[in-house]
């Protein structure tokens, strides 16, 4: 699966609850909170759970802990992980 595959999944999660995502642009630098997309935690974690649901990944809570969530990358990243403990892997590549 490839980053920008994650990005839109996330951007497709977020529409579900804010119809104002639609009109922003949600690359890897975007902002989860302060100037960005505005998160509270609990809409995070909604976001984390749509993930897990979506990928069929677990995210264990250590992970979650131990993670900084100040752009999109970084639940990207998170991802990544629970892609990895899963057994497959994320790709940054953009070629299919």
């Amino acid at each position: 699966m490839r980053d920008s595959e994650i990005h839109a999944l996330i951007k497709r999660l977020l529409l579900a609850d804010n119809a104002a995502v639609a009109e922003m642009k949600v690359d890897g630098g975007t902002s989860l909170a302060t100037g960005g997309l505005e998160l509270t935690s609990l809409e995070l974690i909604r976001l984390l759970v749509g993930l897990e649901e979506s990928l069929d990944i677990e995210l264990d809570d250590e992970m979650i802990m131990n993670s900084h969530f100040g752009t999109v990358d970084d639940v990207v990243e998170l991802v990544g992980r629970g892609l990895t403990n899963s057994g497959r892997e994320l790709s940054t590549t953009s070629s299919s």
